[in-house]
Protein backbone atom coordinates (compact mmCIF):
# COMPACT_ATOMS: atom_id res chain seq x y z
CA UNK A 1 0.00 0.00 0.00
CA UNK A 2 2.79 2.46 0.90
CA UNK A 3 5.87 0.89 -0.75
CA UNK A 4 6.25 3.35 -3.63
CA UNK A 5 5.18 6.24 -1.43
CA UNK A 6 7.95 5.45 1.05
CA UNK A 7 10.52 5.54 -1.74
CA UNK A 8 9.13 8.86 -2.98
CA UNK A 9 9.30 10.26 0.56
CA UNK A 10 12.90 9.08 0.96
CA UNK A 11 13.87 10.66 -2.35
CA UNK A 12 12.19 13.95 -1.43
CA UNK A 13 13.82 13.99 2.01
CA UNK A 14 17.22 13.43 0.43
CA UNK A 15 16.62 16.21 -2.11
CA UNK A 16 15.67 18.59 0.71
CA UNK A 17 18.58 17.44 2.88
CA UNK A 18 16.16 16.61 5.70
CA UNK A 19 16.81 13.94 8.32
CA UNK A 20 14.28 11.72 10.07
CA UNK A 21 14.96 13.71 13.25
CA UNK A 22 14.07 16.96 11.50
CA UNK A 23 11.01 15.34 9.96
CA UNK A 24 10.01 14.13 13.41
CA UNK A 25 10.26 17.65 14.82
CA UNK A 26 8.19 19.13 12.01
CA UNK A 27 5.48 16.44 12.09
CA UNK A 28 5.28 16.15 15.86
CA UNK A 29 5.66 12.39 15.43
CA UNK A 30 8.27 10.39 17.33
CA UNK A 31 11.41 9.70 15.31
CA UNK A 32 11.04 5.99 16.06
CA UNK A 33 7.55 6.07 14.50
CA UNK A 34 8.91 7.83 11.40
CA UNK A 35 11.65 5.20 11.11
CA UNK A 36 9.16 2.33 11.51
CA UNK A 37 6.98 3.81 8.78
CA UNK A 38 9.88 4.45 6.42
CA UNK A 39 11.27 0.92 6.76
CA UNK A 40 7.86 -0.69 6.26
CA UNK A 41 7.23 -1.92 9.80
CA UNK A 42 4.29 0.48 10.22
CA UNK A 43 1.54 1.21 7.68
CA UNK A 44 -0.02 4.24 9.33
CA UNK A 45 -2.02 6.54 7.08
CA UNK A 46 -1.76 9.22 9.78
CA UNK A 47 2.05 9.10 9.60
CA UNK A 48 1.98 9.16 5.78
CA UNK A 49 -0.28 12.20 5.79
CA UNK A 50 1.84 14.07 8.35
CA UNK A 51 4.99 13.41 6.31
CA UNK A 52 3.24 14.51 3.12
CA UNK A 53 2.11 17.74 4.82
CA UNK A 54 5.67 18.60 5.87
CA UNK A 55 7.02 17.78 2.40
CA UNK A 56 4.21 19.78 0.73
CA UNK A 57 2.98 16.72 -1.13
CA UNK A 58 -0.60 15.85 -1.95
CA UNK A 59 -1.51 12.20 -1.40
CA UNK A 60 -4.00 10.30 -3.52
CA UNK A 61 -5.39 6.83 -2.95
CA UNK A 62 -6.24 4.65 -5.93
CA UNK A 63 -6.68 0.90 -6.31
CA UNK A 64 -5.36 0.18 -2.82
CA UNK A 65 -2.21 2.26 -3.24
CA UNK A 66 -1.19 5.67 -1.91
CA UNK A 67 0.92 7.89 -4.11
CA UNK A 68 2.03 11.47 -4.40
CA UNK A 69 -0.17 13.42 -6.78
CA UNK A 70 1.43 14.26 -10.10
CA UNK A 71 -0.02 16.16 -13.04
CA UNK A 72 -1.53 12.88 -14.29
CA UNK A 73 -3.15 11.97 -10.97
CA UNK A 74 -4.39 15.55 -10.58
CA UNK A 75 -6.12 15.27 -13.96
CA UNK A 76 -7.64 11.95 -12.87
CA UNK A 77 -8.93 13.59 -9.69
CA UNK A 78 -10.70 16.22 -11.77
CA UNK A 79 -12.17 13.49 -13.97
CA UNK A 80 -13.29 11.52 -10.89
CA UNK A 81 -11.09 8.53 -11.74
CA UNK A 82 -9.07 8.62 -8.51
CA UNK A 83 -10.52 8.95 -5.03
CA UNK A 84 -8.57 11.16 -2.66
CA UNK A 85 -8.38 9.81 0.89
CA UNK A 86 -10.04 11.92 3.55
CA UNK A 87 -10.68 11.38 7.23
CA UNK A 88 -14.16 10.14 6.31
CA UNK A 89 -12.64 7.27 4.28
CA UNK A 90 -10.73 5.72 7.18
Amino acid sequence: MFENLREDFKKTLKEKGMTYAQLSDKTGTAESTIKRFMCGADDSRRVAESIADVLNCKLVYSNGVYEIATDTTAEQLVDGQTAERTDENE
